[in-house]
């Protein structure tokens, strides 16, 4: 329990800096009253705006009452929008949550049966053709990666649709694309885990007692290197948030990270703080979370 409330107290602290530095970096994209106001608007009419907006006040006092507000759950009016800022950024949660999970979900799906299959035949060809793939996914961009699933499945194919929001085809490249580092530094982190497990002498001594080598490998070698795959899951979740800011926009997916992306360019401070603090707090209770369940996982692990 002191190891929680320690690390929710140092939750609290990078919170407090996130707020801080998302303040000052939104504030330095420039004056929204420039993309609101009509270009005859005169100085009077500019003079009311700052008052209602409360751009008027030194950057202490606007960042003391948002502070003040977003601990009571108000991020502030859209400039944008027209809409409070925090409904705006849950209106698009759900599009996130959709890519995110089936990203992570089809990563597991294929990451981890080829990590394990690499390690078990280390050497082979099957472990060179996963090195390989590996090698390739943590090294090409995202936006390359994007760019190339739509020349080839939109353009030259027309199997799927190129962008937007629908049925399950939409979800396909969009998907594809956000996991695939993910997909790759999760095969690499499997079959170094199964390697270090399958050297272990209770493996050796589950061959000599004459266990299937199927239960072997796929029971006890994969349960005792679920410690770190689930690690890596946990980081792979927060990579995620911010690779969707890229698939996102390329896609023209209707989600968070195409929205602050968006709301940049509109100088829309409130959603801006909104959607980055928000996103900050479930990275922190992520990371929380990853801890407790390595430790369940692996009893061995001491916390604190």
């Amino acid at each position: 329990m002191d190891y929680v409330l320690q690390r929710l107290l140092h939750g609290v602290l990078t919170l407090l800096a996130v707020t801080i530095v998302v303040f000052l970096l939104s504030r330095l994209s420039g004056d929204p009253l420039s993309l609101i106001l009509d270009p005859a608007a005169t100085a009077a009419d500019r003079a009311v705006e700052l008052a209602r907006l409360g751009l008027d006040r030194s950057y202490l006092d606007q960042y003391l009452i948002f502070l003040g507000n977003a601990l009571g759950g108000d991020f502030g009016e859209s400039i944008f929008y027209k809409a409070p800022a925090f409904s705006v950024f849950m209106q698009h949660l759900p599009a996130t949550l959709e890519l995110g999970v089936v990203a992570i979900a089809v990563s597991a799906a294929i990451a981890i049966p080829a990590g394990v299959l690499s390690a078990v035949h280390k050497g082979g060809v099957l472990d060179s053709a996963a090195k390989a793939f590996a090698l390739t996914g943590q090294s090409a961009p995202i936006f390359w990666i994007a760019l190339m699933l739509v020349l080839v499945f939109s353009v030259v194919l027309g199997w799927l649709p190129t962008s937007g929001r629908g049925g399950l085809s939409h979800l396909v490249l969009p998907a594809l694309t956000l996991g695939w580092y993910s997909n790759a530094f999760l095969m690499r982190v499997t079959r170094s885990s199964m390697l270090d497990v399958l050297d272990a002498d209770y493996i050796r001594l589950a061959r000599l007692e004459g266990l299937p080598e199927r239960r072997i490998v796929w029971v006890h070698a994969l349960k005792n290197a679920a410690g770190t795959i689930v690690t890596t899951l946990g980081l792979m979740t927060i990579s995620l948030v911010t690779g969707a800011v890229v698939t996102e926009t390329v896609f023209a997916w209707p989600g968070v990270g195409r929205l602050i992306v968006e709301s940049i360019f509109h100088r829309d401070f409130p959603v801006v703080q909104a959607a980055v603090t928000v996103i900050a707090a479930i990275v922190i209770l992520i990371n929380l979370a990853v801890d407790l369940i390595f430790a369940w996982i692996d009893p061995r692990v001491r916390l604190g």
